[in-house]
């Protein structure tokens, strides 16, 4: 390239941040290093979200196909979020 930059090295520097992204790849990185059923508080704590929100991402990431749930509920309150086959 003209400048010097390999393309990937080009893109990645005009990359710009997608909040909802990094956030849904928070909540399954969380997940998966757990090893274990988590509560929607215990995934909004880690992750530094509000519970509504990971619920939210949660939800989306489920109806996206990515299945990383078997159940979602509530803080305190019934079944744990785990990732899901």
């Amino acid at each position: 390239m003209p400048n010097g930059k390999t393309p990937s090295a080009a893109v990645a520097a005009s990359a710009k941040t997608v909040p909802a992204v990094r956030r849904g790849g928070a909540i399954l990185w969380r997940l998966a290093e757990c090893g274990e059923p988590l509560g929607l508080s215990e995934i909004a704590r880690a992750t530094d979200m509000l519970p509504s929100t990971a619920l939210h991402i949660l939800r989306e990431l489920t109806h996206a196909g990515l299945k990383p749930l078997n159940q979602i509920d509530w803080p305190g309150r019934g079944p744990k979020a785990e990732l899901g086959s």
